[in-house]
């Protein structure tokens, strides 16, 4: 593939380029970059980066994503999710900006590490329970937290349970502007319907009635206050190895949650407009862009809530997402407009976040999580209280623990239920000699399943065991067996070596696959089992078993 083709990979650029599509383009990055805007600022502010932070976040993630992203129409820039996430990294890991933003770039570094690993494709294998419970509490956590500000009083970046407690306190110092202008905003959403909210999305106009009451209603609610825009200047990373050693495993959630969030809308993006996305192509594209972040001050970020906006105005390849970048870009450097960001009621803001905060809710999930199987339920509820009572890391380990430990048990039954291990009538082996006795079955015959791994193993082992010690005949049969993994082959191996030791026995291993004798083949776990006994089929385990019968 040459330089062009790199650049502008057919997948995600179209064939044909239009002045229609370039319209649509624009447009579609306008209104997604009105909505995101006041959503940016919020989420700066909740992150503990500062609300300018942003919207550097913003131009860094749509401009570098736009350039070497592999979703076409997605706009990238601060989450909602991301957002409550990097909020608690900020309180527990930084002690000032230039640390917080290590955080930042160290994120960016392992999704750009992803993408050149190849491993987009696996972020399949993330169970949806998994991200349903990291997801919904992140949603709780954000609205819980934005209470105290709808209130008039100060952001709790504690946690769940601190703000909580500290509730009821807030909701006596309750500031009665602050509450009023609340209310105005969450009055909108009922009323915004139909073609107005196709048109305008509620949250813009939450930001602009809300600006303008704050203005001429009540002015003595608290606003944003001072912030420095223009051009933003270069964070150093601290890269000392003692707090690069003990912010790594954070800046490693970080970035999976984030990689997952993204990869995992670019297939609801590929179904509304027809294209298909470069995972690994776009883990790098997002990477880079929380990299330039994290340098030039700004929040990390993933998908945006202007994505959708943007494919319903008509946007479809990365000039709309670019658009959004240049649009904030041109905010930031007008001089004025930090101005009207400082003007900005917080309760305002507030009250967009925790409107977004409640379309983050999982309400399939929490509207079916009765009906859904008990162990998806365990890992949803598991993930859930994790992140809102411990941390959002260690929430993560745990749904990934439990996801496995119910992987497991369900491997388990599947390969246990078809495990065979049955005695083989000598009329079968033998032939009708003279003299056979009918219902005599010297021979003991293992079939193993499709796939035998380190879930089923102990449970074929105390299946099995019984049978081997009643037969001096033994047939392990491997013939539909496609896998099986190093643990499940040392439980085998054992097996024959117990049935070996306690007697003298004929062992006759049957139909191994090339790439399953390679397994038992890589520690000589069969070393005990003559080679002239491993044979292709049960014709010849038969002929063996015949041959030494009399020798047994």
């Amino acid at each position: 593939m040459n330089w062009a083709g790199r650049l502008f990979p057919r997948e995600v650029w179209p064939a044909r380029y239009t002045s229609a599509d370039l319209r649509k383009d624009l447009l579609g990055g306008l209104m997604a970059a009105f909505v995101l805007f006041p959503l940016s600022i919020g989420y700066g502010l909740i992150s503990g980066l500062g609300a300018v932070a942003g919207l550097y976040g913003g131009i860094a993630l749509s401009l570098a994503g736009a350039l070497c992203g592999g979703v076409a129409a997605v706009v990238r820039g601060p989450n909602i999710l991301i957002a409550t996430a990097m909020a608690f990294l900020v309180a527990e890991y930084a002690t000032s900006a230039a640390e917080a933003f290590t955080i930042v770039v160290l994120a960016g570094l392992f999704q750009i590490g992803f993408g050149i690993l190849r491993l987009g494709r696996y972020v399949a294998f993330v169970p949806h329970p998994l991200l349903a419970g990291l997801f919904t509490s992140l949603a709780v956590t954000l609205i819980v937290s934005q209470l105290h500000v709808l209130l008039g009083a100060e952001l709790v970046p504690s946690g769940v349970a601190a703000a909580i407690v500290s509730l009821p306190q807030a909701v006596r110092g309750a500031h009665l502007p602050s509450v009023a202008l609340s209310g105005i905003c969450f009055a909108l959403v009922p009323l915004w319907r139909g073609k107005l909210a196709a048109a305008v999305p509620v949250t813009v106009m939450m930001l602009v009635a809300g600006f303008a009451a704050g203005m001429f209603l009540f002015p003595e609610a608290a606003t944003i206050g001072t912030v420095q825009t223009g051009l933003p200047s270069l964070i150093v990373p601290v890269l000392a190895p003692a707090y690069v050693t003990r912010i790594l495993p954070s800046a490693f959630v970080l970035a999976l949650l984030s990689a997952v969030m993204i990869l995992v809308l670019a297939f609801l993006v590929d179904s509304l407009t027809g294209s298909r996305h470069l995972p690994n192509r776009e883990l790098v594209g997002v990477g880079l862009g929380n990299v330039a972040a994290g340098l030039l001050g700004g929040m990390p970020g993933s998908v945006s809530t202007g994505t959708l906006t943007n494919i319903r105005t008509g946007g479809r390849t990365p000039v709309s997402g670019a658009t959004v970048g240049a649009v904030f870009l041109l905010v930031v450097l007008v001089p004025g407009s930090a101005v009207v960001i400082e003007q900005t009621p917080r309760v305002v803001i507030a009250a967009v976040i925790v409107v977004a905060g409640c379309a983050a809710l999982d309400m399939q999930f929490l509207r079916g999580i009765a009906k859904v199987a008990r162990h998806d339920a365990l890992i949803f509820s598991g993930t859930l209280l994790a992140a809102l009572f411990i941390d959002f890391v260690s929430a993560v380990l745990i749904g990934f623990v439990l996801s496995s430990l119910v992987t497991h048990m369900q491997t388990q039954r599947f390969e246990a239920a078809r495990l065979r291990s049955v005695p083989v009538l000598d009329r079968v082996v033998f032939g009708d000699a003279p003299g056979m006795d009918p219902f005599s079955a010297r021979t003991g015959l293992v079939a193993f399943p499709e796939q035998v791994t380190i879930a089923s193993a102990r449970e074929l082992s105390r299946i099995v065991s019984p049978d081997i010690r009643h037969h001096r005949l033994l047939l392990f049969d491997l013939s539909n067996t496609q896998f099986v993994d190093l643990t499940a082959a040392v439980v085998i191996s054992q097996l024959v070596n117990a049935a070996l030791a306690g007697g003298r026995k004929t062992i006759v291993v049957v139909g191994m696959r090339p790439e399953v004798r390679r397994t038992f083949d890589a520690l000589r776990l069969l070393a005990r089992v003559p080679p002239d006994h491993l044979v292709p089929d049960l014709a010849a385990g038969y002929g063996i078993i015949r041959s030494t019968a009399s020798e047994v």
